[in-house]
């Protein structure tokens, strides 16, 4: 979620040589974001691929050493900086001038010298379209019951995990569990009562895996599946474990498990290393399988596929 919502502040970067812009538009708009300024382009650009990412770029056409142009396109060609918006301000009045910033992707276009009222409010309308396709992106990819990626984000997001693991020769790992016997957990508990187990049952996987390239989906309806991008058996088998162990130590009752007093969870786990001519489906139906034979050889516990390297 953006860091413009209405609880916190909107974080905008402002790149720009001219240190006399960049005080006026930092006093201008330091009421409704927040702002940071670089003259230098290059530390300008590096700071704009950091966390927490910006909301939206400010951003001068010429510059030394590197033009607003250049770092317009490095970000647009970053997965991790694409949407941000940008506004070019710029002293350069061509019209080919003008369009080539929007070619590049730039939102907006303000010819210096900026009038600050007219600053404020284009910044203000940006910001209130990106919170706006950022809640719509997050209503199409979050599971809404516990706030987990849906089966949506969790394909797409293999589908890219296995190409880049493809192209990187890198392993690809995917766990997979499902909370045992929670048919039983929902008759004896009620749906209600259900409903806020699949929430705290959520939350302690999402906690145990925390790397930031990891992704945890709420795939079936007590089905979660962790993806592990760069992990191998060894590494994938602990964060496996972790999450049975992690859930098992939450001690939330279960009365009608007929394997233990409290919630538990089947884990299966598969690692690959991923060719580009396959589909990540094998991986799914491995760590699927090996799930599966968790269940069949007691519950509570974690299997791992044992061909998943073939």
């Amino acid at each position: 979620m953006s860091n413009c919502s209405p609880d916190s502040q909107a974080k905008v970067l402002i790149i720009d040589d001219d240190s006399y812009f960049l005080e006026m538009a930092s006093e201008a708009l330091s009421d409704i974001c927040d702002v940071e300024t670089y003259r230098n382009p290059q530390k300008g650009l590096k700071r704009a691929m950091q966390d927490p990412a910006p909301d939206l770029i400010i951003l001068d056409v010429i510059m030394p050493t590197m033009s607003g142009y250049q770092i317009c396109r490095e970000l647009k060609q970053n997965t991790k900086t694409f949407n941000i918006p940008v506004i070019f301000v710029s002293s350069l009045e061509q019209i080919s001038e003008i369009t080539r910033c929007f070619d590049l992707g730039a939102v907006d276009f303000i010819g210096k010298p900026v009038q600050m009222p007219l600053l404020l409010a284009k910044v203000k309308n940006h910001l209130m379209m990106k919170l706006q396709r950022d809640m719509l992106e997050e209503l199409a990819t979050k599971d809404p019951l516990t706030g987990l990626d849906n089966k949506r984000s969790y394909d797409q997001t293999l589908q890219n995990e296995w190409k880049r693991a493809s192209r990187d020769k890198s392993p690809l790992s995917l766990v997979v569990c499902d909370i045992d016997f929670f048919k039983k957990y929902n008759d004896h508990y009620g749906h209600g009562q259900g409903d806020s187990c699949l929430k705290k049952v959520a939350n302690s996987i999402y906690k145990t895996a925390n790397r930031s390239a990891d992704l945890v989906a709420r795939i079936g309806g007590e089905e979660f599946a962790i993806i592990l991008p760069n992990v191998d058996k060894q590494g994938a088998w602990r964060v496996a474990n972790n999450v049975l162990v992690n859930l098992r130590n939450k001690q939330l009752p279960h009365a009608k498990s007929e394997i233990h007093k409290y919630v538990t969870l089947s884990v299966g786990v598969a690692t690959v290393m991923p060719d580009y001519k396959e589909s990540p489906e094998l991986l799914f139906e491995a760590a699927d399988a090996a799930m599966y034979d968790a269940k069949q050889n007691g519950r509570n516990r974690v299997i791992a596929h044992q061909e998943s390297d073939e």
